[in-house]
């Protein structure tokens, strides 16, 4: 399953900005992973036409060939089945396997089984895979049964038995799907399927709601399959739901004054040695996923000020070796543009130079992967770093930059306000009124904009000592946040 992620940007009092999860996203994956039960794409995998059609000839011969033994003639059939599901032809290849029932039952009556059985069993779970591939669900739980009847000793009981969980989870019963995976891992702990099983039970868990059971079982992956090919997406998967969990509902209410949430040390500390995993393990779509939730909730805890011992917090090395890594994988991936301007937001504090560049750099990036959200995410933090900092005035410049590449009309009313404060900062409070009035009379700046935008003009009008004037203003934007009933008899806020 895949969830999109959103971002806001928050800033404390002091100018110091972080990313906060409003909905982290769950590991993307593919439609067929390679653990899914099944997957035969096996040799054959991006075979050229040329080679594919030698290959058939090839094996057709041996398959018609009188001189051919029964084990030459059942690889052939099986190995069609192979070359024909490996190019998405599916029928065909269903027609190969599940011919290879109809040759079992000819030869058997003359042959020993040993010669007569070879590949059979194989050729029989292909076909109920072939089935579940062409949204036969049904018909391929129903044979399941009587596969494991035909052939008890075969090897591919125990993927049969994790084949039967994903059916089950097709059909619409998650329950029976989770008591299937938790059969598969009890009764066949040493095999590969074992791992697998146990992270579906954690993304079911996970679909359901049942967030602490699922981390349970990406927890037990990590501790007790390491080798597995699920070992990575459990530790991006458990990043990312450690991280929502731990600040996701944070743009509700002050997670960092009273409370701060579920950003404790001992859940940063668990991500921080997930993430080493990661790291550790190589570069690709895994570290992308999980270094981000990563990032976003380590810089989080740093912006609480939080005392997270015994790792550094705050270390801007820490984002600059995670940058790396992730840049390994997909130096464009918007996953790496995001900690990127976290890795310049850190720089900044110490070395404004260097965080400008390391930011306007990945700015450039988003512009070039046409990735306008996280475009504006990163001019947006540059302004208020600068809006921060001892050269406030240089803000003004990055405004208009900004305001002149950002065509959504929500984006450019925040970046307004923006232009507003800076005004009002330099001491030009007619300016300020000016461009705040832009803001609270467009509609397309949405209600909480321009709500805010006319207390800040009420704001002015006091501090330039017209009081009747911010009376008025202030009653103007109670007015406007007031719902009223409209013609159409709906409960509608009115501008």
């Amino acid at each position: 399953m895949i969830r999109k992620s959103f971002r806001a940007l928050s800033i404390n009092s002091i100018g110091k900005i972080v990313v906060i999860v409003v909905s982290v996203s769950m590991v993307a994956t593919a439609m067929n992973p390679e653990w899914m039960a099944g997957g035969e794409a096996g040799q054959y995998q991006n075979i050229d036409s040329a080679t594919f059609n030698a290959q058939v000839d090839t094996l057709v011969d041996t398959l018609n060939s009188g001189k051919s033994s029964p084990k030459q003639k059942h690889s052939a059939q099986y190995e069609l089945g192979e070359l024909y599901y490996s190019t998405g032809d599916l029928n065909q290849a269903l027609a190969y396997w599940s011919g290879m029932a109809t040759t079992y039952a000819e030869l058997s009556a003359t042959l020993d089984s040993a010669s007569a059985e070879y590949l059979v069993d194989d050729g029989a779970f292909m076909t109920l895979v072939v089935r579940r591939d062409l949204n036969e669900t049904q018909q391929a739980y129903d044979g399941i049964a009587g596969f494991r009847q035909a052939f008890p000793n075969s090897n591919r009981i125990p993927e049969s038995y994790y084949f039967e969980a994903g059916l089950l989870a097709t059909l619409g019963q998650p329950n029976d799907a989770i008591t299937a995976y938790q059969f598969v891992v009890t009764t066949y702990p040493t095999t590969e399927f074992a791992g697998p099983s146990l992270f579906e039970v954690g993304q079911l868990h996970l679909a359901g709601d049942q967030r602490e059971d699922a981390k349970t079982a990406f927890r037990s992956v990590i501790q007790n399959y390491p080798n597995s090919t699920v070992f990575r997406p459990a530790l991006a998967t458990l990043n990312n739901v450690l991280t929502i969990d731990a600040i996701g509902g944070c743009c509700s209410g002050n997670c960092c004054h009273g409370g701060g949430g579920g950003v404790t040390p001992g859940v940063v500390n668990e991500v921080l040695v997930n993430l080493n995993s990661l790291l550790g393990g190589g570069s690709d779509q895994y570290l992308l996923n999980g270094g981000v939730a990563s990032a976003r909730l380590i810089d989080f805890a740093d912006f609480c000020h939080r005392p997270i011992d015994p790792i550094g917090i705050g270390d801007v090395g820490l984002y600059g070796g995670l940058v790396e890594g992730m840049a390994s994988a997909d130096p464009n991936a918007p996953e790496t543009t995001e900690v990127r301007f976290i890795y310049g937001k850190h720089l900044f504090a110490t070395d404004e130079g260097a965080g400008i560049a390391e930011i306007r750099s990945a700015i450039g990036v988003a512009v070039a992967t046409s990735e306008s959200d996280l475009e504006f995410d990163g001019r947006h933090l540059l302004i208020r770093l600068l809006a921060s900092s001892e050269n406030f005035p240089l803000a003004g410049d990055e405004i208009e930059i900004a305001l002149a590449s950002i065509a959504d009309p929500a984006k450019e009313s925040e970046l307004l306000l923006e232009k507003g404060f800076h005004l009002w900062r330099l001491g030009d409070q007619d300016g300020a009124i000016e461009v705040f009035d832009a803001v609270s009379t467009n509609l397309a700046s949405g209600f909480e904009r321009r709500i805010s935008a006319l207390n800040f003009i009420a704001d002015l009008y006091d501090e330039m000592g017209d009081r009747d004037l911010a009376d008025s203003t202030r009653q103007k934007a109670s007015q406007m946040s007031a719902p009223t009933w409209n013609h159409l008899g709906n409960n509608t806020i009115v501008p």
